[in-house]
């Protein structure tokens, strides 16, 4: 990294900043090509290995990807303010941006389905125990991306 004093090496602080993050973008590679697409997620960490889990629909090009090759990069980012300046030179951004790269791997095990799509829900305000109709597993995809490299960044005043 280029810039140090920005560079964010807690493993702590680099899961703060994934909570606060909405989307992930998870970036693949369609015959050469790259292919990125947004997600929303939900992250689990255990023993300093960090998982990102996702839904959607079961059938469509990322998952047509990602059954040929499960390498994923990704990229997520919060607390994004432009800070103008009567000197166009002191003009900047502020952000906290966290990206890296795994493997992503489908979720078939019920339990684990059921346990990734309550981190789901959870993750974005749903209180209380969540059920499901048999129907929402029949036509949704489940996976995850287990981590293997991450880094932290932050800019903020």
């Amino acid at each position: 990294m280029r810039r140090k004093d920005r560079e964010v090496t807690d493993l702590n602080e680099i899961i703060d900043i994934i909570s606060r993050c909405e989307v992930i973008h998870l970036g693949l590679v369609d015959d050469g090509r790259p292919y990125i697409v947004p997600l929303s997620f939900a992250h689990e960490e255990t023993n300093g290995q960090i998982t990102f889990v996702f839904h959607s629909a079961a059938e469509g090009r990322k998952i047509d990807i990602m059954k040929r090759n499960p390498h994923a990069c990704f990229e997520m980012e919060c607390s994004l303010k432009i800070t103008r300046h009567e000197v166009l030179s002191k003009w900047s951004t502020e952000y906290e941006s966290v990206m890296g790269y795994g493997e992503v791997e489908y979720i078939e095990n019920d339990s684990e389905r059921k346990h990734t799509m309550d981190l789901l829900v959870k993750r974005y305000g749903y209180e209380g125990v969540p059920e499901y109709s048999p129907q929402i597993f029949a036509r949704t995809a489940l996976y995850k991306l287990t981590v293997s490299e991450i880094s932290g960044k932050r800019n903020v005043k």
